[in-house]
C-alpha cells in the first residue's frame, strides 16, 4: 500500500527543513547554529504531533546525576508526571 499524499508531504517538509538548514551554516558561532536548529525542531513537532504530546529541552540526567553534556528535545505525553527541573 502506498501513502503518496503522506509521502509528498513529508518530502516537501524535509526540503524546506534542508533548506532552513542551510541559513544556519552562515553563523559562525555554534549557539547560534544550535538555536536556529532547535527553532527548526520545534516548528517541526508544533506541526506534527498531537496536543496530548509535550515536548521542551533540557538534559538527560542518568541515574548517577551525570549530564548528557548537550541541550536535548524532550517529548513526553501531557498525562505523565512532571518533574519542575525540566522547565
Amino acid at each position: 500500500m502506498q501513502h503518496r499524499v503522506l509521502s509528498d508531504h513529508f518530502l516537501k517538509v524535509k526540503s524546506r527543513l534542508i533548506e532552513y538548514s542551510r541559513h544556519f551554516d552562515l553563523a559562525n558561532h555554534s549557539d547560534m547554529k544550535g538555536h536556529g536548529r532547535e527553532a527548526l525542531v520545534n516548528d517541526f513537532l508544533k506541526a506534527h504531533l498531537p496536543d496530548q504530546i509535550e515536548y521542551f529541552t533540557g538534559e538527560i540526567l542518568d541515574k548517577f546525576d551525570n549530564r548528557s553534556g548537550q541541550v536535548d528535545i524532550i517529548i513526553q505525553s501531557k498525562k505523565m508526571p512532571k518533574n519542575s527541573a525540566y522547565r
